[in-house]
């Protein structure tokens, strides 16, 4: 399932089925949303972290996700 599958180039990532891998490294990450709900989910095995954000908004988890990316990039 974590398998690259298909490319997404303007995206920057990859696809597997079901889970987007990022284009360099083994993390996957699984994102859902609906009305009103939604989650990022996202596991580097390399880095030896795994995170969750949960939101009660559509697309709230995405800037948390994005925040915690950009810490994580930093201390990495």
């Amino acid at each position: 399932m974590t398998r690259p599958r298909s490319e997404v180039p303007e995206l920057s990532t990859r696809c597997g089925l079901g889970f987007w891998v990022h284009e360099s490294t083994d993390a996957v990450s699984l994102h859902g949303f609906d009305a009103g709900v939604g989650f990022v989910s996202v596991c580097d095995p390399s880095q030896r972290f795994t995170y969750t954000v949960i939101s009660n908004k559509t697309r709230g988890a995405w800037p948390v996700s994005e925040r915690i990316n950009e810490l994580l990039a930093t201390t990495g």
